[in-house]
C-alpha cells in the first residue's frame, strides 16, 4: 500500500489508511493478526502477520486493508502507512515515530465479501529498561572519566580545601 488517505471518523477515533471497498460483510470471513511484539522502543519496527486470516470456504484472502484507528498527536506514521513484506500485503511492519499507543486495523476480502475489522494495539516507549532482572551494569568506564577528570585540576589541594568548608 502506498498512500494513506484521511477516510473517515469514528467517535473522537480518526481512521487512517486505504479504505475497505464498501462490499457486504461475510461473518464467516475471519481476520487474523500476530503482532510480533505489543510494547515497542521508538524507532524499532514492528511486524505484522495476517496469513492465518480466512474465508467462508477456509481459503486464504485476497485482499488485505491495513489501516490505523489511532495513533498519537503529531505522528507522521498515519502518512509513512504500513511496509508490505509480502507481495500480497499478508505480513506487513510499521516504525512508530512516536512514544504513544498506536491502533491498527485490519480488513481482509475478496471481490465479493470482506470481513469485520480486527483491531491491534500497540504501545511505544522511549527505551526499553531492564527492571527486576538482576542486572548491573558494567560502569568500569566511569571511573576512568572520574580520574581524568580529577587530573585536570592544577592545585588539587585548594580544591579540596574550599569543598569542605
Amino acid at each position: 500500500m502506498n498512500g494513506f488517505l484521511l477516510t473517515g471518523a469514528t467517535s473522537s477515533l480518526i481512521t487512517f489508511g486505504l479504505s475497505a471497498p464498501n462490499l457486504p460483510i461475510n461473518e464467516q470471513y475471519t481476520a487474523r493478526t500476530s503482532v510480533s511484539d505489543e510494547t515497542v522502543i521508538i524507532g524499532s519496527s514492528l511486524k505484522i502477520d495476517a496469513r492465518h486470516s480466512t474465508t467462508d470456504t477456509g481459503d486464504p484472502v485476497k485482499y488485505y486493508y491495513w489501516s490505523f484507528s489511532a495513533v498519537p498527536i503529531g505522528s507522521s506514521i498515519a502518512r509513512v502507512g504500513f511496509e508490505d513484506l509480502e507481495v500480497d500485503s499478508s505480513i506487513v511492519q510499521m516504525t512508530p515515530d512516536l512514544t504513544g499507543f498506536y491502533r491498527g486495523q485490519l480488513i481482509v476480502g475478496d471481490d465479493n465479501y470482506n470481513s469485520n475489522p480486527v483491531y491491534f494495539d500497540v504501545y511505544v516507549k522511549i527505551i526499553d529498561v531492564p527492571t527486576g532482572q538482576g542486572l548491573t551494569p558494567k560502569a568500569d568506564f566511569i571511573w576512568d572519566y572520574l580520574g581524568d577528570f580529577w587530573n585536570l585540576f592544577a592545585d588539587k589541594k585548594i580544591f579540596t580545601v574550599m569543598w569542605s568548608s
